[in-house]
């Protein structure tokens, strides 16, 4: 029984698919099986892949496109791998990425995925790095606003799924890899490698969620039922907010929206106190860097912005630690 398995969709992807074969063939660490999952691809994407000769693929194709949770689900339930290993068709492993995400495994095992942080790269754009936490506890925290993993860099304890009843969920197209990551959660640690581990591709053929209303809907949905973790009350006006935050709408944000986010970051600080879902020090950290960054785009002056911040500060949503580092900045400025 392989280690590893890799699962990797492809739809139409003969532009690049050969890099990213060639990079998980060429890993130092060997004990893998290469499931790649063609999802109804109408180019030379088939083609492509059925001219490597390496024992460790194992070639699956969907008659016709059935999308990538589909996919990625029909992947996970022939894998018979310890850990799942992700990869996209359009992007680039390092040579030593599975060597050195199973090293720390090996030593962290209260650790249920682990990503690593990027190279993100393309035609037309500089290299420049992105980082995730290294830090499982602020990962964690992270959740409550965006996904803190980056999902072709990942390696899952395939235990944690099947232990747990998980999958991809299909109702959460665009947003199938951070709910999975909240459900994981619930019963393991995430993290990710500090170092950059995958070379990850950006190209105007990517598929992307678009913001549309039916998006947006399925995000609020989402959010309430990470809001609702907590047994609260909060009003319509303070999650309408958190939602204009949460789905960047923050040329829109107003000095209200702001106060709605401290009133309802207070409450949640509170219920997490009595409650422990998140370590207390990193949820409060990501409530005030979510407050501290909507503030820096309102259209107001500098003056009423450290009003707000004070405003924060007073009801115990932003830290000391966070005012005092703020305020050292504005004070420099000047």
């Amino acid at each position: 029984m392989p280690k590893i398995s890799v699962v990797m969709p492809a739809y139409n992807a003969e532009k690049y698919i050969a890099e990213a074969i060639e990079s998980i063939l060429a890993q130092t660490y060997k004990d893998f099986e290469f499931i790649i999952i063609n999802d109804g691809s109408t180019d030379k994407t088939e083609e492509i892949i059925l001219s490597y000769n390496d024992e460790r693929i194992v070639y699956l194709k969907n008659e016709k496109n059935m999308g990538i949770v589909y996919t990625l689900n029909r992947g996970l339930e022939i894998a018979k791998g310890e850990f799942i290993a992700r990869m996209d068709s359009d992007d680039i492993s390092l040579p030593n990425r599975f060597e050195k995400q199973l090293s720390f495994l090996k030593t962290h095992k209260d650790i249920a995925v682990l990503g690593t942080s990027f190279t993100i790269f393309g035609e037309g754009i500089e290299n420049y790095p992105f980082i995730f936490s290294s830090n499982s506890k602020r990962a964690k925290a992270e959740l409550f606003f965006n996904s803190s993993l980056g999902h072709p860099s990942v390696i899952i304890k395939k235990s944690a799924l099947d232990n747990n009843s998980l999958r991809y969920e299909e109702e959460y197209k665009g947003l199938e890899d951070f709910v999975l990551w909240w459900r994981i959660a619930k019963y393991g640690n995430i993290a990710s490698l500090k170092e950059p581990l995958l070379k990850y591709r950006k190209h105007k053929k990517q598929i992307t969620s678009s913001r549309d209303f039916a998006f947006e809907q399925k995000f609020k949905k989402f959010l309430l039922e990470r809001v609702n973790v907590f047994d609260i009350n909060y009003t319509n006006t303070e999650f309408d907010s958190l939602l204009k935050y949460c789905l960047g709408f923050y040329d829109v944000l107003i000095i209200n929206d702001i106060k709605n986010l401290v009133s309802l970051f207070k409450k949640l600080l509170k219920a997490n106190k009595k409650q422990k879902y998140f370590n207390r020090y990193y949820f409060k950290k990501v409530l005030g860097l979510a407050v501290t960054y909507s503030i820096s785009f309102l259209n107001i002056s500098d003056n009423d912005k450290y009003k707000l911040r004070f405003y924060a500060f007073k009801n115990g949503v932003i830290s000391t630690e966070l005012f005092l580092k703020l305020t050292a900045h504005k004070i420099l400025k000047h």
